[in-house]
């Protein structure tokens, strides 16, 4: 009995803790930047990644200050050129993440995070204003890294390195990627 006592006054004590915590666990954030597709394999780049960025929505719950989950959609463009024929590549993915959190840097509101995600993507291969060449589909796991700021208690900004690290499912030349990301995002 004394325990039970001991284990329900720590719970009313501790319970504004995680009303105050849970009053901004949802969020949602748009990213973009150069996370493109590296091709090698079908000829040289017609302009650089930033010409084609990519585009991010993201969606996500935090568990605790340190851990949470996150539903991505992404799409990307790559424009490539193969003896003199223009070729546009287009990537649809969506996937899950989990993101693991540090605390603040000292008393900035700077902190530090990685994430490892699965993503299911689908690769189409265009030759432009003509036809669909190709296509392919599959799964991709990717890993990233990067510096999480909160601006104030809505808003946060991050810069991210992504980088594809596994694939299942494809046998062309869609299954490597990597570049940076910049998103902004709301806690609700």
């Amino acid at each position: 009995m004394k325990n039970a006592i001991l284990l329900l006054s720590a719970l009313t004590v501790s319970l504004p803790t995680f009303a105050a915590q849970q009053s901004h666990n949802p969020y949602l954030y748009f990213g973009t930047g150069n996370v493109s597709f590296d091709v090698p394999d079908i000829g040289s780049e017609r302009n650089s990644d930033w010409s084609t960025p990519h585009f991010t929505l993201g969606w996500g719950y935090n568990v605790n200050p340190h851990l949470a989950f996150e539903g991505v959609l992404r799409y990307s463009r790559n424009e490539r050129e193969v003896n003199g024929v223009e070729l546009d590549l287009h990537h649809y993915q969506a996937g899950i993440s989990a993101v693991l959190q540090s605390d603040n840097l000292g008393d900035t509101p700077l902190s530090v995070f990685g994430r490892a995600t699965a993503m299911g993507t689908k690769a189409e291969l265009y030759v432009p204003d003509v036809q669909k060449v190709d296509d392919d589909s599959g799964a991709l796991f990717n890993l990233g890294a990067g510096v999480h700021w909160d601006m104030n208690k809505e808003y946060w900004l991050r810069a991210e390195y992504i980088y594809s690290v596994a694939d299942m499912g494809f046998e062309n030349f869609y299954d490597r990627y990597d570049g940076v990301q910049i998103s902004l995002g709301k806690r609700f």
